[in-house]
């Protein structure tokens, strides 16, 4: 058996990603168990990839890191779509889904770009609803994307 696979055919990035949800997005790790299989794997995937970007505003210290650290997944994602993901768990994992699932390049950048204006005060309703369609949206989109749902 590969160091990379877990029993019950999880990965071991799969692994990774969905103990990384679990501890900082419980209740959408909560939600995503009871996906079917099919887009399970994809929800976690994104889910993790959400919560390392989620995570960046709360542990630099400057915001020019936190711009590198998103140019990191920027570039990460451009990697993994000519098919050489960094050595990191949540981008190899993406890579595995993005493969398999043939995901939306569009979808996953889209997330990423709106984690560039997350600390920005939303001074209308439509701004905030704006932002959630560009951060949270994404990551349903992928999901149902995955599970064959294709759409408006």
């Amino acid at each position: 058996r590969s160091k990379s696979t877990r029993r019950g055919g999880t990965s071991a990035h799969g692994a990774y990603c969905m103990e990384l949800v679990r501890k900082h997005d419980h209740e959408n790790y909560l939600c995503s168990l009871l996906l079917p299989d099919d887009g399970r794997r994809t929800a976690f995937a994104v889910r993790a990839l959400n919560v390392e970007l989620a995570q960046i505003q709360d542990v630099v210290s400057r915001p020019d890191i936190g711009l590198m650290r998103l140019q990191f997944w920027t570039d990460a994602l451009e990697r993994i779509y000519k098919g050489s993901a960094p050595e990191q768990p949540v981008a190899q994992e993406l890579a595995a889904v993005i493969r398999s699932r043939k995901l939306s390049k569009h979808w996953l950048s889209r997330l990423i770009e709106s984690r560039k204006e997350s600390d920005k005060a939303h001074t209308s309703l439509e701004e905030a609803e704006e932002y959630a369609e560009r951060s949270v949206s994404p990551v349903l989109y992928l999901t149902l994307q995955s599970m064959g749902v294709l759409g408006t």
